[in-house]
């Protein structure tokens, strides 16, 4: 089953507000096996409004339109839409009743505008929002099916889950669709495709989708088959063999986060861990923290931007300093030693490096970044030139840091 949706407003193509409705609306149809296949963005303007509508009918089976029914002069979607389909605006009484409750509730007196809200194309069948005061609008139209819902992800989330998703669903009875994100840190897409080429065999066009970042590589795995019990089993499959070939590059799936594992290895290896950080200013520390119940494992740490603070609290000896730089394997080891000995913690992780846009040498360029792991009887370095914005370098440099994490506690 084919769909395609339509997302309106000024403010979509202005950049103002991003369109998240649509990408929700990709996830939750997928899992009733139904695929969005084209995706539009028009503004508050009719002619565009109809053009876009008027196509979709000729090549989906579904249409979702969201934006454009609220009260005001620009939320023109169901009168273009009403005027397409040849279908007169009637007022539907009962999303009148639960609208002027709305108000009621909020002891607010109801503005005679509101009423427009009610007004459905003649023999659509129309759904009250909980939230707000836009309804879901369903209309048959020939063989396809048109859904009108709110633009405000609140109120289209609430609405699509319990009224459309279900409807579209029941139209789609034959195949799922399953998806799955493996993540991938330290090998780029390129190699990625080099190492599963000839070894990962079977796959349709399709299955595999590579989806780059700056701060590694997404897999995005797709199954299609007649039952989620049999789509399940054959993207398990497809999961198996590619993490036999990418091994423990293979950091997580959909919606772990690097963090979140390597708190949960740090737990199960009853190992606490301090931070040291230079250019990435304590976004380690914060990611970490972002976690539920990170306090079990993590002791604290050091922002050591200056060369007095690593000096002073993390006894990195001024000798480094003075003959091999802030950006340099000893300074790193040194304060991966020293915030582990200051915090009392089973590893220290340290990080400093040149983000940019300043602060670059002949030997020493934007990008460079030196990181260090210490525990007890050892100690790794590492060493990267990364490439991107100033933001872009800190994110890579945090990450980098938390596999470094990962594998030693892997025992990689």
């Amino acid at each position: 089953m084919n769909v395609e949706v339509i997302s309106i407003g000024d403010e979509l193509l202005l950049g103002t507000v991003v369109d998240t409705n649509s990408a929700y609306i990709g996830r939750r149809l997928a899992e009733v096996g139904a695929e969005v296949t084209y995706k539009t963005t028009v503004g508050d303007d009719a002619s565009m409004i109809e053009n876009a509508v008027r196509q979709a009918l000729e090549r989906a089976d579904v249409v979702i339109v969201t934006g454009g029914l609220g009260p005001t002069r620009d939320d023109i979607t169901k009168k273009t839409i009403a005027g397409i389909l040849n279908r007169p605006l009637v007022l539907d009484e009962l999303i009148l009743k639960r609208v002027k409750e709305h108000f009621e509730k909020r002891n607010i007196e109801m503005p005679a505008i509101n009423t427009n809200q009610a007004m459905v194309p003649k023999g659509a069948k129309a759904f009250a929002s909980p939230l707000g005061t836009a309804p879901a609008i369903i209309i048959k139209e020939k063989n396809s099916l048109l859904v009108m819902l709110p633009g405000v992800p609140s109120e289209m989330k609430s609405l699509f889950d319990e009224h459309i998703l279900p409807a579209i669903a029941e139209r789609a009875k034959g195949i799922v669709i399953v998806h799955r994100t493996l993540h991938i840190c330290g090998i780029t897409e390129s190699k990625i495709e080099q190492m599963l080429t000839g070894k990962v065999r079977g796959l349709a066009r399709g299955e595999i989708a590579y989806l780059p970042q700056h701060t590694g590589v997404d897999l995005r795995l797709t199954a299609r088959a007649v039952s989620k019990e049999k789509a399940l089993k054959k993207i398990k499959s497809i999961e198996e063999k590619i993490e036999g070939v990418l091994g423990e590059a293979v950091w997580g799936k959909d919606d772990d986060t690097l963090e979140q594992v390597v708190g949960y290895l740090l737990s199960m290896k009853r190992k606490t861990i301090s931070l040291a950080e230079s250019c990435t200013g304590g976004l380690i520390m914060d990611m970490i923290t972002n976690v539920p119940g990170s306090s079990s494992y993590f002791i604290g740490g050091v922002v050591a931007y200056s060369n007095e603070i690593k000096t002073n609290k993390l006894k990195v000896p001024k000798s480094f300093l003075k003959e091999s730089g802030a950006v340099s394997k000893e300074v790193a080891l040194a304060m991966a030693e020293g915030v582990r000995g200051y915090a009392s913690s089973d590893i220290g992780l340290s990080v400093t490096g040149i983000a940019g846009p300043s602060g670059a040498t002949a030997d020493k360029p934007v990008g460079l970044v030196c990181l260090a792991l210490a525990w007890d009887g050892g100690c790794v370095f590492e060493q990267h030139n990364f490439l991107g914005s100033r933001g872009q370098i800190k994110e890579q440099s945090a990450v980098t840091g938390l596999d470094m994490v990962r594998r030693h506690l892997l025992g990689l």
